[in-house]
């Protein structure tokens, strides 16, 4: 089942970019991306180059993230979008990068978020950490199961929950059957009363030291708990409700499709989805520079 698209004919064309324009971009990004965000010369605010359409009207105090224009354009993804006049003149986004067009968007900065109470069932977007939590409180991002028999020991099928590689694994430095807390350490959560389950498994980080920023290849930041009893976690998200389809591959006929963040501080935002993004550092991880998929909030 692809996902849910509630766009009119009209919204969908002005996301729409054309096979030559999105191969253009591609090739663009690639070209300028490690420069332009190298944090030795990387310009103030700036945390992520994407591909995506050129927005207007936008007004981020407001949340509103503004029009697509349907011309293709590079998105430049800034904490804040700050007036001509503040700004020197080398601090400037440029108008162009490798000959396309540049477009500023401001995001904010990405950051962990949860809901904090204790949850039993717990769902997606609710505070959870290690036991330890030397990286701080983050967030379930959705509960489900294992679908091959001999995924787990034994040949079980178990309940699992998805969150973040530095959330769950305390950024590579955790070990298999860690316990896990839901709510997290940092929102009063204690062993032995709110463990939840135990880690089972991650997608490693690349740090710096020892590689390279510009060598970096991190696509997620992700990790898996098998959770101790199938009724302590629902695969639902709060707010949300059950996820409906599955992306397969990243396209470009994801542009513009409606996506929404669930957590704390902002409970819940909605946003558009932009292509091929990557942001620096990744996530508020220090060290760490990453790609994303789909990114716009």
């Amino acid at each position: 089942m692809e996902p849910r698209d509630d766009r009119t004919e009209s919204e969908r064309d002005r996301w729409a970019i054309s096979d030559e324009a999105y191969q253009e971009l591609k090739e663009a990004h690639a070209a300028v991306v490690k420069e332009f965000l190298d944090p030795e010369t990387k310009l103030p605010n700036v945390i992520g180059l994407g591909i995506g359409v050129r927005l207007v009207g936008g007004d981020p105090e407001r949340g509103i993230i503004g029009e697509p224009t349907g011309e293709p354009a590079l998105q430049v993804l800034v904490t804040r979008k700050l007036p001509r006049e503040a700004l020197a003149d080398n601090e400037l986004i440029p108008p162009e990068l490798a000959g396309k067009p540049t477009d500023v968007n401001e995001v904010g900065r990405p950051m962990p978020a949860a809901l904090t109470q204790r949850f039993r069932p717990a769902r997606g977007g609710c505070s959870v950490s290690d036991a330890s939590s030397s990286t701080g409180t983050g967030t379930i991002a959705c509960g489900g199961w294992s679908t091959s028999l001999s995924f787990m020991p034994g040949g079980l099928k178990e309940p699992l929950l998805l969150s973040n590689n530095h959330v769950l694994a305390d950024s590579n430095n955790n070990r298999r059957g860690e316990d896990i807390l839901q709510p997290g350490y940092g929102d009063g959560g204690r062993l032995p009363a709110d463990k939840i389950g135990e880690l089972w498994d991650f997608e490693p980080i690349e740090f710096f030291p020892p590689l390279p920023l510009n060598q970096h290849s991190n696509y997620v930041d992700a990790a898996i708990a098998r959770v101790d009893q199938f009724a302590y976690l629902d695969r639902q998200i709060f707010w949300g409700g059950y996820v409906r389809g599955e992306i397969r591959s990243v396209s470009k006929g994801l542009l513009g499709l409606p996506v929404k963040k669930l957590g704390v501080p902002v409970s819940s935002r909605l946003g558009q989805s932009s292509i091929s993004t990557r942001l620096f550092p990744a996530s508020h991880i220090r060290g760490a520079s990453g790609r994303s998929s789909l990114t716009r909030s």
